[in-house]
């Protein structure tokens, strides 16, 4: 997990993917939004993370290795029933999207999209709003 505090934070988010390129991407675009940014490329790290510390939102990708998106989500529940979270993935895949409808989720990011689009709708999710775009 790497850490990239920021002043004048507008909240602390949970980067999770196990893509390298794409975490350090993603990183730097949060960190210059103004966000406090932890990255971990694991599911089972980034549910350890949400139950050990104070995580704003926790942006997770659906297709990982070892356990999926959704899996990581059901952890993270059962860690922090109350935390906010929004989806990533390159893919549709519908029966997943369903079920992490039904698991609270925030937003649903498909990839590629574009850098204002991804921290409006982090925002939005911060402040409790839920995207009416997740499929």
């Amino acid at each position: 997990m790497s850490n990239n505090p920021t002043s004048n934070s507008t909240g602390h988010i949970l980067l999770v993917d196990d893509e390298p390129d794409l975490l350090a991407v993603n990183s730097k675009l949060l960190s210059v939004s103004g966000f406090e940014v932890s990255t971990t490329t694991s599911g089972q790290e980034a549910a350890k993370l949400v139950a050990r510390e104070k995580i704003d939102l926790v942006i997770l990708d659906m297709m990982m290795p070892q356990i999926d998106g959704v899996e990581t989500l059901k952890r993270i529940r059962a860690a922090r029933s109350d935390q906010k979270v929004v989806i990533l993935s390159g893919f549709s895949e519908g029966d997943k999207i369903a079920e992490v409808r039904q698991l609270g989720v925030l937003a649903f990011l498909k990839k590629p999209f574009e850098s204002a689009t991804m921290v409006k709708t982090l925002r939005d999710a911060l402040d409790g709003k839920r995207s009416l775009d997740i499929p």
